[in-house]
């Protein structure tokens, strides 16, 4: 399949609609993206097919009228390429420090945790039952191994954050009394310095 262009956050709005509807006419992606809360012009939608085709990134049924827009690429093809080039313009394609990030920032539930578990696991059930090449180096980009200490880590990064939260929370301890005649001064004299 031919590569996938580079889309605008606009063209990847149709696209969805696409993925969802299989094909449709500029009116059927016009009426989907409003039913989902997007009211944008015929003509803006049109524009946006037209780019679309331009790219490559969707087919059009010139034989009906009207036309009928079909998504060119997979969407997992898309989003795969969308999330290599944000890797890579955001964390220099470092994985690791974009799922950190998500740790950090709690955008990943205990859910999406436990999932990302289960998907590591089965990995590494899979490539240990594959011969291994003993002469490969174990490096740091290895995603299966990134990922499972990244999970591992995210229960200990929740409880720091949760201890650190609690800590922030609880009230300021009372102050101390100053034994008597400190607040006078230090020289005896109440603190008038004559």
């Amino acid at each position: 399949m031919a590569r996938v262009p580079h889309l605008t956050t606009a063209e990847f709005e149709i696209l969805k609609v696409l993925w969802r509807l299989e094909q449709a006419t500029v009116a059927e992606v016009r009426g989907e993206q409003t039913r989902r809360g997007s009211a944008p012009a015929y003509t803006t939608v049109m524009t946006l097919l037209g780019r679309l085709a331009a790219k490559g990134a969707v087919q059009v049924d010139r034989s009906k009228e009207p036309f009928v827009y079909r998504a060119a690429h997979r969407r997992e093809s898309v989003i795969g390429s969308r999330v290599r080039t944000f890797l890579q313009d955001v964390f220099d394609g470092k994985a690791d420090s974009l799922v950190l990030q998500l740790v950090e920032d709690e955008a990943l539930s205990v859910e999406d945790l436990r999932a990302i578990e289960r998907t590591i696991s089965a990995a590494e059930a899979s490539e240990a039952s594959e011969p291994s090449d003993a002469s490969e180096p174990s490096d740091h980009s290895d995603p299966i191994r990134i990922a499972s200490e990244v999970t591992r880590g995210a229960t200990h990064a929740r409880a720091r954050a949760a201890a650190q939260s609690r800590r922030a929370s609880a009230p300021p301890p009372a102050p101390v009394a100053a034994p008597a005649g400190a607040a006078r001064g230090r020289r005896g004299d109440g603190g008038k310095g004559r």
